[in-house]
């Protein structure tokens, strides 16, 4: 049986590791440095490549968390054309 101490000292941990959290848009940028469009089915600019992610501080910097295929841009890849 846990007592009060121990699960206090769980809640605060598990609170504090949610509040160091923080939600963020990711812009995606080509080469250049100019924000990747994104295209409609007809081929129409519909406005820019977005991903999502979150950041994290811990002691020895801020941290971006975001999922590979952000980083990557799997989905231009010939390695994973759908062709």
């Amino acid at each position: 049986m846990m007592t009060n101490s121990v699960g206090l000292a769980r809640a605060r941990l598990q609170a504090r590791w949610m509040l160091s959290l923080k939600a963020v848009r990711i812009e995606l940028l080509d080469q250049q440095g100019a924000p990747v469009k994104a295209l409609d089915d007809s081929g129409q600019i519909a406005g820019v490549e977005v991903a999502s992610g979150f950041l994290m501080r811990q002691p020895a910097g801020l941290y971006l968390y975001t999922c590979w295929h952000v980083v990557t841009y799997a989905e231009s890849s010939p390695f994973f054309s759908s062709a």
